[in-house]
């Protein structure tokens, strides 16, 4: 009886061997082409960022306006709309932004990134703004007040492949994009939540005390309410699940 025994984990040893790992091998691949989407999406976010904060006044400058307004936008290795021509000789060029960009990355065509400048309200994670600060003050030139709140909103169509019957993001996917750094603070996807009656983006930006209830609760990141309204975000997003991308930029130098 012994003997079976030890013949019969002899025989498991040998088995375990010939197992194929591609179940494994396969979800490392889906895996990694979520991971491929999702760096590119924030390659293009990030390069529109950091060139727009390029554009910010130096401390000492006299002038008082930007070179952007609400509403300037890059896609598709171009610039467009929300300018309103050059300031200080500065001349807006899409090749500009695309310095900040790897060497031979190739712009996603369906990506949009465009600047939001808001009247500062409130330093809350989840303050939402309806209006931009030109649409609130009259003033086309209040991006570059002091005061105002300059942010860089980026959304993609999450495409079909990836998205699941429950009308989520695959669990391939959910996995990456929960690697991204500054997943629910500055990355996720487009979702609703209870008690939130705007979208907000995936993940949740963080416990904070809340002052009306008197404890600590998850805050979330708003799709701001501007930016659910936008013309080109209604285009993309109000049919389809899409990655967004959400970060403040200074508009002066500190």
């Amino acid at each position: 009886m012994y003997l079976w025994i030890v013949i019969a984990t002899f025989m498991v040893a040998l088995i375990s061997f010939n197992l194929s790992v591609r179940p494994d091998a396969d979800r490392a691949y889906m895996e990694t082409r979520a991971s491929a989407i999702i760096t590119k999406f924030r390659i293009q976010h990030n390069a529109f960022k950091a060139y727009v904060h390029s554009l910010k006044l130096p401390k000492d400058s006299a002038e008082s306006t930007v070179v952007y307004t609400s509403g300037f936008a890059y896609k598709n290795g171009a610039l467009y709309s929300g300018t309103y021509g050059t300031n200080g000789g500065i001349q807006l060029n899409a090749e500009d932004v695309e310095d900040y960009m790897p060497v031979g990355f190739e712009p996603t065509p369906n990506i949009y990134s465009k600047v939001f400048c808001f009247k500062a309200a409130s330093y809350e994670i989840d303050q939402d703004y309806a209006q931009t600060c030109e649409q609130e003050t009259g003033n086309q030139f209040c991006c570059a007040d002091g005061t105002s709140f300059v942010y860089i909103v980026s959304w993609q169509k999450i495409p079909t492949r990836w998205m699941g019957q429950n009308g989520k993001p695959i669990s391939d996917m959910m996995t990456a994009l929960s690697n991204a750094e500054g997943y629910g603070q500055s990355i996720g996807y487009v979702t609703t939540v209870e008690n939130i009656d705007h979208p907000v983006v995936s993940g949740g930006a963080g416990l904070a005390v809340d002052m009306n209830l008197g404890k600590r609760v998850l805050k979330y990141q708003p799709v701001y309410t501007v930016v659910k309204n936008d013309t080109d975000y209604q285009e993309v997003c109000k049919e389809n699940l899409c990655f967004i991308a959400i970060n403040k930029v200074q508009n002066r130098e500190e």
